[in-house]
């Protein structure tokens, strides 16, 4: 799934937080830390904005926004593990049907996993 890149005056725009109040947050761990775009320049991803605010109108409290974010950032590596599987068949010369069957079995682990999680 792709999602939109929020730079900071968007982040801004749609939490209603500042500057600081932003960079604090993510130091406390309630908030979505930014993925680095360059050498002097972060975004957000729109998806975690998202499950942010989303948490934050259903009125839940920092430990629980804290689980959040926790589960949105160990998502963000679990993708990142996916992608560097594949990069490593196709890079082994694994025929597609190969790749497609072994990214299906990994999609379905994933599903399982956030599944479990979220019980």
């Amino acid at each position: 799934m792709r999602s939109k890149i929020f730079r900071l005056p968007d982040v801004a725009g749609c939490t209603g937080l500042g500057r600081s109040t932003v960079y604090q947050k993510v130091a406390d761990k309630t908030f979505p830390p930014p993925i680095p775009l360059g050498a002097r320049a972060v975004g957000w991803l729109e998806s975690e904005v998202s499950a942010w605010l989303d948490a934050r109108i259903a009125g839940k409290g920092d430990a629980e926004v804290r689980s959040i974010v926790e589960k949105l950032v160990s998502a963000r590596k679990g993708d990142a593990e996916v992608r560097s599987i594949v990069e490593k068949l196709v890079s082994a010369r694994k025929g597609d049907a190969e790749v497609r069957s072994i990214v299906e079995k990994l999609v379905s682990a994933r599903k399982a996993d956030s599944e479990g999680a979220q019980s």
